[in-house]
């Protein structure tokens, strides 16, 4: 620069880049996921049908969190609620990329971890350094893949059509998020080897992300917790939100309105939002 003036200086960080093979590959992938999950599944399901924001909130004694000890000799107290209309990616963002969506049955922990899914591919598609967002169902999990990478690279085969050679390099190199549904589809002689065996595949790709999502019933009753950042509980819709959502669709509706705010049995019913939706 000149004699009292000011030079500006770029630093560019180079990042590595993809082979067009590797680029094709990811593209491909991204787009299998996004068509089955997003568009298939979720856009066809419930997830337009009942549009509510749905209550959270954090359950820190739900997970095996490293620093839980600290937090109880300090005497600082954990956080466990999550302000109205905080999204789920601003959770997953929070946590580090580490959760556990725990809800009733019904209770939209399923749309919930695709909607994540949906958000997650869309900053994949930009941004070709982030990892693959891909949904796996743990019901297919046995007691014999004790190793669970094995079964994450069986998985990618079988389901989604990836070579074994290009399965192998994502999950070593940690190019894939995992978005686990269905742990408690895992038969419940098997669950608690289930959960061991995350934990273990955890412990040697600990920065790897990963979104786990059970029945809290099923998941309550297991001795061995996961290792993860945080858990969060959807709660059940609250009379005031299934007068607003069934108000939204019309008179038409009035009467059953009427009848849900006398009768309680209807009112437990109606807070699970499949059921709201029938």
């Amino acid at each position: 620069a000149d004699r009292g003036g000011i030079a500006s200086i770029n630093v560019v960080h180079e990042v590595a880049r993809l082979s067009p093979s590797e680029r094709r590959n990811r593209s491909l992938m991204i787009k299998k996921v996004r068509d089955f999950w997003v568009r298939d599944v979720l856009h066809n399901s419930l997830y337009k049908a009942v549009l509510i924001d749905l209550g959270m909130e954090y359950k820190p004694y739900e997970v095996t969190y490293p620093w839980k000890s600290f937090f109880k000799e300090t005497k600082v107290e954990i956080r466990t609620e999550i302000p109205v209309g905080t999204s789920v990616e601003n959770i997953f963002d929070e946590q580090n990329g580490e959760l556990l969506i725990l809800g009733a049955p019904g209770s939209g922990k399923t749309t919930t971890l695709l909607h994540l899914a949906e958000i997650l591919l869309n900053r994949a598609e930009c941004n070709e350094t982030l990892p693959i967002p891909i949904v796996f169902n743990l019901s297919s999990w046995t007691e014999q893949k004790i190793e669970f990478g094995d079964w994450i690279i069986e998985e990618l085969n079988v389901r989604y059509g990836v070579p074994n050679k290009i399965a192998q390099s994502w999950a070593k190199k940690d190019n894939i998020l995992l978005l686990l549904d269905g742990l408690d589809e895992v038969e419940q002689i098997r669950r608690e080897k289930c959960v061991e065996a995350i934990n273990d595949y955890r412990s040697k790709h600990g920065f790897t992300n990963i979104v786990v999502c059970s029945r809290i019933a099923d998941y309550d009753i297991l001795e061995t917790k996961l290792k993860m950042q945080a858990a969060i509980l959807i709660q059940s819709l609250t009379v005031e939100q299934i007068d607003s959502y069934l108000e939204s669709l019309g008179n038409s509706l009035s009467p059953l309105r009427q009848i849900i705010k006398l009768d309680t049995d209807l009112q437990n019913l109606a807070q699970s939002t499949l059921l709201l939706n029938i």
